[in-house]
This record gives structure tokens, C-alpha cells and sequence, in this order.
């Protein structure tokens, strides 16, 4: 088994519509993770989708053992309000890593995409938040990476700050994701076989 860095345990987010099963966002936490283990986070990620596929279940969380090439756990929760036909996960290496941690991270990122998207969330199409969302979501799992051994982390501080932040760059955000706006990355990803809009 691979030797898990620290500052790689929390390596993928992704947002993804279970009304179509549509991968709106697949961030990674490192641009040179394999495309392997890049396509089993988001496989499994879309087949929690396909399970949830048209139920809007607010209190839906659930863990997924990782497959191979992948280690660890994958963590999947429903959204609220405006993308409460959404399910967000995040994909952590190191199997030991808190759930409450994992769910607090994902509340952050849920924040920002309701800051930034709004009601858009209903018509973009596969992939187009993956770009606007990439910073913003890599600086969140840079603070959730070794939260756990922090003993003056506060979650709860943590989304404060990041509210602030989000506040400030929304304009931004709904400028650089118009539906269907792809970036080079975006469509090389589709090339290799990455996943389609429409399950």
C-alpha cells in the first residue's frame, strides 16, 4: 500500500445533479494525480449519484470504501436550498481521517457554491464548475488536511472566514462559469474518457 502524505489525505471533491446525474465539479487536490485513480474517485462518486438518481433527500449522507487504484474513504452528502438536488462528496486517502471532518469540509464547499452558483446549479452543464470552483474549493482542503491533528481548529471558524472570503469573490465566479464555458483542462479531461453530462 502506498505511503499517504499528509498534505494529500484529502484529495477530491465533486458536485454532481442527481435529477440527470450530471458531474458539475471534479476537483482534485493535485493536477498530477494519476488519470486511474482520477476516474475511480469520480466513478464511484457518480454511482452513489445513479443510486440517489431523482430523490431529493436532504438527510442522505453515506461512506464509500474507495476501490482500487484508490485508498481510503469517500464521503457523499445531499445538498440544501438551492442544490438540494445535488449530492457533494469528498474523497480522503487516509482511512482513519474524521467523519465529522469530512462532512464540515463539505459544508464549507456547499457554502461557496451557494454564494457563487445561486440558482444556476439547475441548468449548467457536466464539468462547467469544475474550473471557477478549483481555487477556491483547493484553499478549503488545504485548512481540512490536518485539521484533525489541530487542536485549536475550529470548523465553525473556519466557515466564518471562508463566508467572508466567498462574499467577496461571488461577482467573480458567475462571471468565469457560464454554462458550457469549458477550459483546455476541462476538455482534455472529456478526451480521456472522463464522465459524460447525461447518465
Amino acid at each position: 500500500m502506498a505511503i499517504v502524505s499528509v498534505d494529500e489525505r484529502i484529495v477530491f471533491v465533486g458536485l454532481a445533479r442527481v435529477t440527470d446525474g450530471a458531474l458539475l465539479a471534479s476537483i482534485f487536490v493535485d493536477s498530477k494525480i494519476a488519470s486511474q485513480e482520477k476516474q475511480q474517485f469520480e466513478r464511484q462518486f457518480l454511482q452513489s449519484c445513479q443510486q440517489q438518481r431523482g430523490i431529493t433527500n436532504a438527510e442522505f449522507k453515506t461512506r464509500v470504501i474507495l476501490e482500487y487504484p484508490c485508498q481510503g474513504n469517500m464521503f457523499v452528502m445531499a445538498g440544501n436550498g438551492v442544490s438540494s438536488h445535488c449530492l457533494y462528496a469528498i474523497g480522503i486517502r487516509d482511512a482513519g481521517y474524521p467523519e465529522r471532518l469530512a462532512y464540515a469540509c463539505l459544508n464549507e464547499v456547499l457554502e461557496r457554491v451557494h454564494v457563487t452558483q445561486g440558482d444556476s446549479l439547475h441548468h449548467l452543464s457536466s464539468l462547467s464548475l469544475t474550473k471557477p470552483l478549483k481555487k477556491p474549493v483547493r484553499e478549503i482542503i488545504k485548512r481540512y488536511q490536518l485539521a484533525d491533528r489541530d487542536k485549536t481548529f475550529d470548523a465553525g471558524k473556519s466557515r466564518r472566514v471562508e463566508g467572508e472570503h466567498a462574499g467577496q469573490c461571488a461577482e467573480n465566479f458567475r462571471n468565469t462559469s457560464q454554462p458550457g464555458e469549458f477550459g483546455a483542462e476541462d476538455r482534455q479531461h472529456e478526451q480521456a474518457g472522463g464522465p459524460v453530462s447525461e447518465a
